[in-house]
């Protein structure tokens, strides 16, 4: 009996680090539900969004601007109330969650009580029902994404409307961590890891490693759900996404130094390898630009086989 007291622990910790060995589909499977699926019960457009594209009409916020400048990440836009213009917040994506500055209390408040009923995710207010004092609201993070809520003003509470089919897995899916290191140079980049389930940075050692890239594209990675991370993680893979220079959202020097791009992604790899976390000899990249879910069907041996068989740099 005592003996199975000691076993049992061990079992069930087994249990839960077994790799998540689903078909591809579990994670690219097409969600056909999108905000204006919802036109119908929330018909008003809630906010005007003035992004940094409209060079004519930011010129004319430039107070707003300048609460930003100290954030050091662009802005996606600044939402104005679609009744008067007014200001109320503006939104960028910092090292890990979409970050709200608010210009106008009444809309600070109205968006801490959302997210007070949703901790776990990042929220936005997409449409709303000024009729029924309703608002469509976006939950996602790492391992779950777009899911539909309905908030009520009135009562502060929230229903669910819609969850995407891989919202069931979330409790098995991998998470994603934030990671910072240093380049060669001195330069400080941001970069995501996604690790298989229970498994973190700390305790993790010598998985082989999946580098997703962009070959076509400047858009920066960001803390969300990656269905090409979750699937290497649940074969068993540490997947690193880099914010090397040339990337968007840190600025337009930061986007100009794309010559060093390159060097900056290998200064990620090294970094995790001297940490432990990955093996040297078993690295292989990804393009999120040219790779669509059907061609990473066909890498599944790879994974299985630990990419020994997969071209390596």
């Amino acid at each position: 009996t005592f003996l199975c007291i000691l076993l049992l622990p061990a079992l069930m910790l087994l249990s839960a680090c077994r790799h998540l060995h689903t078909s591809t589909d579990v994670f690219f499977m097409e969600d056909p539900i999108t905000s204006d699926s919802f036109a119908d019960e929330f018909p008003d457009i809630p906010f005007t969004v003035i992004t940094p594209a409209d060079s004519a009409k930011f010129a004319s916020l430039q107070k707003e601007q300048q609460a930003l400048s100290p954030w050091h990440y662009d802005a996606e836009g600044i939402w104005c109330s679609t009744e008067t213009g007014k200001p109320l917040f503006a939104t960028f994506i910092s090292r890990q969650y979409r970050v709200h500055h608010f210009y106008d209390k009444e809309a600070g408040n109205l968006f801490h009580r959302i997210q007070a009923c949703l901790p776990q995710y990042q929220v936005r207010i997409l449409r709303s029902d000024n009729l029924t004092n309703h608002l469509l609201v976006e939950a996602t993070n790492d391992r779950t994404p777009a899911t539909y809520y309905s908030y009520s003003v009135d009562s502060n509470s929230v229903s669910l409307l819609h969850a995407p089919a891989q919202a069931s897995y979330r409790n098995r899916l991998a998470r994603t961590y934030p990671i910072t290191f240093t380049a060669r140079d001195g330069q400080h980049i941001e970069a995501y890891l996604t690790l298989p389930h229970h498994q973190t940075p700390e305790e993790t050692h010598n998985l082989p490693a999946i580098v997703l890239t962009r070959s076509q594209t400047h858009r920066r990675h960001c803390w969300d759900f990656s269905p090409e991370a979750q699937y290497y993680a649940s074969r068993g893979c540490a997947v690193v996404g880099i914010n090397a220079r040339g990337s968007s959202g840190y600025g337009k020097d930061f986007q100009a130094l794309s010559s060093f791009r390159e060097k900056d992604i290998e200064d990620g790899i090294a970094y995790l390898q001297s940490m432990g976390i990955t093996n040297p000899q078993k690295t292989a990249f990804h393009d999120l630009d040219e790779t669509d879910s059907l061609s990473i069907a066909s890498r599944t041996a790879y994974c299985n086989e630990k990419l020994l068989s997969l071209k390596q740099r």
